[in-house]
């Protein structure tokens, strides 16, 4: 609100008021946002049903996507040529969307047992198209020259279009990343007793052990104090005999909280080894045991945590 009063007082403003009230000009900004936000959320989730359901190899998941790309190539430029001058932005634009949207109702129908040629591939191929025809119509529509003698040029009109991509994303990646809170509470339901978490650190003798929601707990206590941190973890080995299981994976946890004295990161890398048994209400984790092989920054990083850790 600040900005749009100081463009509307300004002689000569960076995005003239005149730009946005241009009903086809906005609508072209809207479907630019919109598209943006679609294509982040498919690269996203599409990617990790590919890895974790699917399990697909980095490599393998990045040449699944090669199909949709092809299409929004095709999309964006050959169709939209001939399309556009038949059809207008009107007809281009909801077209589109509608493909897209598609595609999307199709990813909801994905489970455990789908397939990437029946399940994944439809779906990818109608976004790719959809996104495509949407895009480059928006921009086209967006990015036109202003018709007033005040707004004499594109470079604003084309500006506006473009600050558009970048926080497309942005409401989608965070109603990602606020949801995943919310996620782990059910998921300690699945270690039910007498499910139990010893964690060596390090070199330290494991600590006690505790219940799933005691590690939760652990982690809530752990995580506030430090500026950012990131936790990768490989797919998952699982090896099923009966109705038990045994399942690994390595993982690299990073750690950084500034103004640390000697350094401001602390890396650790290690393994999770998991012990799973089949119940009537599905799998459940009996035992996790977390082994970290190694570290490498400051350990002052993590404070008291690692140090209550290490006395355990």
């Amino acid at each position: 609100m600040v900005f749009a009063a100081w463009q509307q007082r300004t002689a000569h403003p960076l995005l003239p008021p005149g730009v946005l009230l241009d009903r086809d000009r906005a609508a072209g900004y809207s479907g630019i946002l919109l598209a943006s936000v679609g294509m982040f959320g498919v690269l996203l989730f599409v990617n990790y049903y590919l890895q974790n359901s699917l399990h697909y190899s980095p490599i393998r998941t990045g040449l699944a996507f090669v199909p949709m790309v092809v299409l929004l190539v095709i999309g964006s430029q050959p169709a939209t040529n001939v399309l556009l001058p038949r059809l207008g932005h009107r007809r281009v634009v909801p077209t589109g969307m509608a493909l897209g949207a598609v595609g999307m109702v199709l990813l909801t129908g994905l489970g455990p047992d789908s397939t990437y040629a029946t399940g994944v591939l439809p779906a990818l191929l109608l976004i790719g198209f959809g996104i495509g025809n949407v895009i480059t119509s928006s921009f086209q529509a967006g990015g036109a020259p202003a018709p007033t003698p005040r707004e004499h040029s594109s470079p604003p009109c084309s500006t506006a279009a473009n600050s558009d991509r970048p926080h497309g994303p942005v409401p989608d990646s965070t109603r990602f990343c606020t949801g995943s809170p919310a996620r782990w509470t059910p998921a300690t339901g699945t270690c039910s007793p007498p499910a139990s978490f010893p964690r060596p650190w390090a070199t330290s003798p494991p600590a006690e052990p505790s219940e799933g929601d005691s590690l939760l707990l652990d982690y809530k206590a752990f995580l506030p104090p430090l500026d950012t941190t990131q936790h990768l973890v490989t797919n998952v080995e699982t090896v099923i005999n009966g109705d038990t299981a045994e399942a690994t994976a390595c993982f690299l946890a990073q750690h950084v909280r500034a103004n640390t004295e000697g350094g401001d990161q602390f890396l650790i890398g290690g393994r999770y080894d998991d012990r799973l048994t089949r119940t009537p209400e599905g799998w459940r984790t009996t035992r996790r045991r977390v082994n970290g092989l190694w570290t490498q920054g400051i350990p002052k990083v993590v404070g008291s945590t690692l140090d209550r850790r290490e006395n355990g």
